[in-house]
């Protein structure tokens, strides 16, 4: 060997460099390129044509080694020699590990992964099992305390990087992540009867296949949840043993229940407590402190007294949505009740019946809810009925309407009574309504009966009636010797500091009042020639976010959408 100096000039800088040069042999390099896994140093050979020893396999987690490549080829250390200097880089392919899931009767999705790579990064899948809320991925069954420790919750997204094979289970509980009890059937159902503050969220349909069903909650012990019917339906349900709260729920309190439909039940209550009020209604028998919103029900109500002596008194509150209502919010709600209480016996009896709540009262609202069905009142004392509510106290309806027939009868003394919104109204506003259908009302007997008919209320104390219509055909009559028979188109009897405004009567309605031996009278209000124009004036102090005026008759939009 021997050396030879050239000299480099740089940029005016003279540096010396030294070049070895082989005297007769010419050195070969190897290099390796692990990508950092393992410790590879380059060898050096002198004689061309010879193979090289293989180096020690690299360790790569995740990976099966391919070989050493020197460009797309797969160096072979048995034939393969070297010639000139080269290069030789690791290849790997990722191992491809399995997933295995314990779904404890589970329904996994068809796109749930089964198989991975180190080099993948997924969502772990979500399976569903009916009645049951999913709670996570876990690497075992330890839910609670264990010898052996918790089982450990996998994360949703799995990063690049995890390697191993993957056995998960899947936790499930009756209760969403947030508390609530998922009712799926029946039995959940009944759960809430002794779990009255539970939330609770309805996640199908229940058919109850016309089963006696006792409430959920009491007077004494009621509901204090909060109940998501999710947009489902509890259907086909019986109630038929005494009591004083009667519905889906009897009683509520500081409740909220919302998105739920009541339909094709029965409900027929013979009373058993004796000057105290029984509630019924479709959904709920008593709510106080409470919020009912986008609920709906359709099926029959029928009350009378338990049999016995003359001398009782029996009180109804009856509603085709809830009996009784305090400081509760009804929103969005819808009714179609066919509610009757025949004449059995000779006990005295006072109802409060309205398609969507029989008293409303201690400030109560009633927002952008709607009535039909058929209400046919027969009782030996006072007959109250209304199309939303049988009485209505220091409370509000707005925004609302109702088509429902209505029919009272008295057949002892006092007054069988009827309103298209309410039967009567103290202290209360009622606003954009208005009511389009049949009202009848009739009393007989040899004294002291009466009977009386209104669109909007039969009876108004100090109450604001503001922005209404009706239309349709209101009668009331007294026989024998009847004292008096009244209609009216808004309202019959105003007293106290009762006001009016901006309400109207079509042309085409109807008021007919007839007696025997007494008196009867005809209040008209404000007659507008056809809808259209009522619906002009209508519209002006309604907004246009709440109705829809393209219809024949004003539509409450929440429920076509």
């Amino acid at each position: 060997m021997k050396k030879s100096i050239k000299t480099l000039l740089l940029g005016g800088i003279v540096l010396p460099a030294v070049m070895l040069t082989a005297c007769g042999n010419t050195n070969y390099t190897i290099s390796f390129n692990s990508y950092g896994f393992g410790n590879y140093p380059s060898i050096t050979i002198s004689e061309s044509g010879k193979t090289i020893y293989e180096p020690k396999t690299p360790e790569r987690i995740g990976y099966t080694f391919d070989g050493w490549y020197n460009g797309d080829k797969k160096w072979n250390f048995e034939t393969d020699t070297v010639s000139s200097n080269v290069t030789l880089t690791a290849r790997w392919t990722p191992i491809e590990y399995t997933i295995t899931y314990n779904v404890d009767e589970g329904v996994l999705p068809d796109t749930a992964p089964i198989t991975y790579t180190i080099e993948d990064s997924f969502t772990l899948p979500t399976p569903t099992k009916d009645g049951f809320a999913f709670y996570g991925w876990y690497d075992g069954t330890n839910w609670e305390y264990h010898p052996d420790g918790y089982a450990t919750r996998y994360e949703e997204n799995i990063p690049a990087g995890t390697y191993g094979n993957i056995t998960l289970y899947a936790r499930w509980d009756m209760y969403t992540l947030d508390g609530s009890l998922i009712v799926h059937n029946k039995e959940r159902l009944e759960m809430l009867k002794t779990n009255l503050s539970t939330d609770a969220i309805l996640t199908c349909d229940i058919d109850l296949d016309s089963e006696n069903f006792t409430p959920i909650g009491t007077t004494e012990n009621p509901y204090n949840g909060n109940f998501n019917g999710n947009g489902h339906t509890i259907k086909n349900f019986n109630l038929i043993e005494n009591g004083k709260g009667f519905g889906l729920f009897g009683a509520i309190y500081l409740a909220e229940i919302k998105n739920l439909t009541v339909k094709n039940f029965t409900i027929d209550i013979r009373a058993s407590y004796i000057d105290e009020t029984t509630y019924l209604g479709g959904l709920v028998g008593e709510s106080l402190l409470s919020t009912i919103e986008n609920c709906h029900t359709e099926g029959s109500i029928s009350f009378a007294e338990k049999l016995g002596d003359s001398s009782n008194v029996y009180d109804f509150g009856v509603g085709g949505l809830a009996g009784f209502t305090s400081n509760t919010l009804i929103k969005y709600c819808s009714s179609t009740p066919d509610i009757s209480s025949p004449n059995i016996g000779t006990d005295w009896i006072h109802t409060s019946v309205g398609g969507l709540v029989g008293s409303a009262t201690n400030n109560t609202t009633i927002d952008q809810c709607y009535t039909t069905g058929i209400l046919n009142i027969t009782n030996n004392n006072q007959s109250s009925a209304g199309g939303i509510t049988g009485s209505l106290v220091s409370s509000i309806i707005k925004n609302s309407y109702s088509t429902a027939t209505i029919n009272t009868t008295a057949w002892y003394q006092y007054t069988a009574s009827a309103g298209g919104i309410t039967s009567w109204a103290n202290n209360s506003t009622i606003s954009n309504c208005y009511y389009n259908g049949s009202i009848t009302s009739s009393a007989t007997y040899d004294f002291n009966c009466y009977a009386y008919a209104a669109g909007i209320a039969e009876s108004a104390h100090s109450t604001k009636i503001i922005n209404c219509f009706v239309n349709g055909n209101f009668s009331a009559s007294v026989t024998l010797e009847g004292v008096e028979a009244g209609v009216a188109a808004i309202v019959y009897y105003q007293t106290g500091s009762t006001t009016i405004t901006d309400c109207y009567q079509t042309n085409t309605t109807t008021l007919t009042a007839t007696a025997d031996n007494g008196v009867s009278e005809t209040k008209n209000h404000n007659t507008v020639d056809t809808i259209a124009n009522i619906k002009i004036l209508m519209q002006a102090s309604c907004s246009d976010e709440v109705w829809d005026f393209d219809a024949a008759y004003p539509q409450l939009k929440f429920f076509n959408n």
